[in-house]
């Protein structure tokens, strides 16, 4: 290599160290604005409140997604749970539909020539009705948000010189405020879709965890789930009900056929033999035959709490025309009172879907509205609509 070679060598490292100290000094210009431009935007956002803004933004959209994807499993699982429901009780109404139009007719074709007895072609059907729950939608954009640095750039560029920043903030702040309110508003809304979830869920669980034995026939089958429904659901109301009325006119009331002893033998006792020769009560009925006077042993079943003695339905009928007619009496104005109206002026009939099976007809309902304006008199909840 020459001396010119050499000498070109020289330059070229020059030249590219030169290159190299610009490339370097060029980052470090650009790193330096950089932070000078973060510095004055942050400065910039919080004086009009835009850091606020996009706060609210980013929450806003959080919330919107994950309220959106909360509804859509909410309604797939209510479907599920439902149709499940149902299924259970399209069962139950099968079986019942048999006692009515086949066992009963069977049990007055055998008591013929004991009375006349007539059987009505209707029958009472099971039916869930789902909880009418009803759920708030998100609010809008334009509903939450009092200022918008992305829609309206020179708007709020005005008005933050303009106001010194005291408006744009003001307004950040409000929409922020807004957002944070919306998302404990549609926190509870969800709490409430777990809720209504879980009461399918332990419906559904207790239609059909029965234990059925091997031996059961499909009609002991189906009538052991309305039993197990019975016993661990309305047997436990009915019974602290009776007791505490009881307790409170000083009787001690005593039922011998609850003793737990004869309810687990009873248990798994056939349907066939409960139901003898094809009549509720069957078994009880015959064990009694010479025991009880024959008109105790065959008289028609008044199942708990109903009764069929009219007394009761003057009673109460008396007691709910004298609340109905004091405007200021809760029940008034918290309900339907031409429709309660109408109960009364048809002695009942107007209700014509029995409530709780067949225990709970007009005059049962009629009992059951004094005794929530009873409980509002005393108690005066305060109530949210």
């Amino acid at each position: 290599m020459g001396f010119f070679g050499v000498l070109r060598r020289a330059a070229e490292k020059v030249v590219d160290g030169i290159g190299s100290a610009i490339e370097k000094g060029a980052e470090l210009i650009e790193r330096g604005a950089n932070k000078v431009k973060a510095a004055t935007t942050n400065v910039w956002n919080k004086f009009t409140g835009k850091d606020k803004f996009e706060k609210a933004k980013q929450l806003y959209e959080d919330i919107s997604r994950k309220y959106n994807e909360k509804q859509t499993q909410f309604q797939a699982e209510l479907d599920k749970y439902i149709a499940k429901i149902e299924a259970h009780i399209n069962v139950i109404n099968s079986s019942k539909e048999r006692i009515k139009t086949d066992l009963f007719v069977q049990m007055a074709k055998k008591m013929a020539n004991i009375k006349d007895i007539n059987i009505s072609e209707k029958f009472t059907v099971e039916e869930f009705l789902p909880n009418e729950v009803s759920f708030d939608s998100i609010r809008t954009k334009s509903q939450l948000f009092k200022i918008d640095f992305d829609k309206h750039k020179f708007k709020t560029t005005f008005q933050a010189i303009y106001t010194l920043g005291f408006y744009t903030r003001k307004k950040a702040k409000e929409t922020l405020l807004n957002v944070e309110e919306e998302q404990k508003k549609l926190e509870t809304e969800m709490k409430k879709m777990d809720a209504e979830l879980v009461r399918l869920k332990l419906i559904e669980e207790s239609l059909s965890n029965v234990e059925i034995l091997a031996s059961d026939s499909s009609e002991t089958a189906e009538k052991r789930k309305i039993s197990y429904l019975t016993l661990n659901w309305f047997m436990q109301t009915l019974l602290d009900r009776s007791d505490r009325m009881a307790m409170y006119n000083g009787f001690e009331l005593r039922v011998p056929f609850c003793d737990y002893r004869l309810a687990q033998y009873m248990y798994n006792v056939p349907w066939e033999m409960k139901a003898y020769k094809g009549r509720e009560k069957g078994l009880l009925r015959h064990i009694m035959k010479g025991v009880l006077p024959d008109e105790i042993v065959d008289r028609k079943k008044s199942p708990y709490p109903k009764t069929f003695n009219p007394t009761y339905l003057a009673v109460v009928k008396e007691m709910l025309i004298t609340i109905m007619k004091d405007s200021s009496r809760p029940i008034n104005y918290l309900l339907n009172r031409d429709f309660i109206l109408d109960i009364l002026n048809t002695d009942g009939k107007a209700f014509s879907r029995p409530w709780f099976g067949q225990l709970m007809t007009g005059p049962q309902l009629m009992a059951y509205l004094c005794q929530v304006n009873m409980w509002l008199e005393k108690y005066q909840p305060k109530i949210k609509l």
